[in-house]
C-alpha cells in the first residue's frame, strides 16, 4: 500500500453549472486520475508507472473501506458525520484497481453539500497524497492543493 502513496497523481474533475439565474447548481460530469508518475532518483525526476507495476497486488485483503468526514454548521451548531463505502476484489487489490476505487469514492463525495469548497465542488484539493489507515480499519484519502 505504501507504494501507492509514493505515486504522483492528480485528480481531474469535469463539472458544469446548470440552471438559471435563480437556481444554479454545479454537477460533476466526470472524475479521473492523470497518469501515475513516480520519482526515479534524487534529482526529482519522474517516470511513468508501468502497467506491470500498476497490476501488482498491493492490498492483499478482499475488501477495503474508504471513509470521509463530513461537516457543516447551521443555526444549531456544527454537524459531523462520516460517509463510508466498501469495495470488494477477490484476491486483493492492484494499484490500478485501488485508484479506480478512489475515483469512484470521490465521484460520490465531491458533489455532497457538506464537502463543497466555497459552495462549489472542490477542484482545488486534487493532488493525491495517499491513503491513511483509520482506527476502525477504514482508509481516509488525503488530498493536497
Amino acid at each position: 500500500m505504501e507504494r501507492l502513496n509514493d505515486y504522483s497523481i492528480t485528480l481531474r474533475l469535469d463539472t458544469r453549472v446548470i440552471g438559471g439565474r435563480d437556481c444554479r447548481h454545479e454537477v460533476l460530469l466526470n472524475c479521473y486520475f492523470t497518469e501515475p508518475l513516480k520519482f526515479i532518483d534524487s534529482k526529482e525526476d519522474f517516470e511513468r508507472v508501468s502497467e506491470e507495476e500498476l497490476n501488482q497486488i498491493i492490498h492483499e485483503h478482499d475488501t477495503i473501506t474508504f471513509q470521509k468526514y463530513l461537516s457543516c454548521s447551521d443555526e444549531k451548531g456544527a454537524i459531523m458525520a462520516k460517509y463510508y463505502k466498501k469495495y470488494k476484489c477477490e484476491g486483493g487489490f492492484s494499484a490500478k484497481k485501488l485508484l479506480k476505487c478512489v475515483v469512484d469514492f470521490e465521484t460520490d463525495v465531491r458533489p455532497m453539500e457538506k464537502t463543497k469548497w466555497f459552495g462549489k465542488i472542490d477542484q482545488h484539493h486534487t493532488f493525491f497524497e495517499g491513503l491513511r489507515l483509520n482506527d476502525d480499519n477504514s482508509y481516509s484519502i488525503f488530498w493536497g492543493s
